[in-house]
């Protein structure tokens, strides 16, 4: 555990040989925002925008964005545990929607029909 009373670990804590873990959710939420619009706008709306005008479809965007949101961030914490990679943010938004769709799509499969 590093403290800062000892000078090597303060010195630690000033490199990036120490790296806090921070997501970056601004630029996850709005990849997962612009792919659940997509899939609202060729399913819900098809090929339409007016699905914006029930409340009842944004309810289901709002469920579809955590579920989506949620496996992105999640997909992020484990890409950045165990792989160092470049775009990490974007690889762990697209791993995640697709995650996200996949789970959805099984839920309807298993639960709904």
């Amino acid at each position: 555990m590093l403290t800062e009373s000892n000078p090597l670990d303060q010195h630690l804590m000033n490199t990036k040989a120490v790296k806090k873990y921070e997501p970056q959710t601004v630029l996850i939420l709005a990849f997962c925002g612009i792919f659940t619009g997509m899939l609202f706008y060729i399913d819900e709306g098809y090929n339409d925008f007016r699905w914006m005008l029930s409340a009842g479809n944004w309810i289901a965007f709002a469920g579809y964005i955590t579920i989506l949101f949620t496996l992105s961030i999640l997909t992020d914490l484990i890409i950045y545990r165990f792989f160092r990679i470049e775009k990490r943010a974007l690889w762990s938004a697209f791993i995640g929607c697709i995650l996200g769709t996949i789970s959805i799509m099984i839920f309807y499969a298993k639960v709904i029909a």
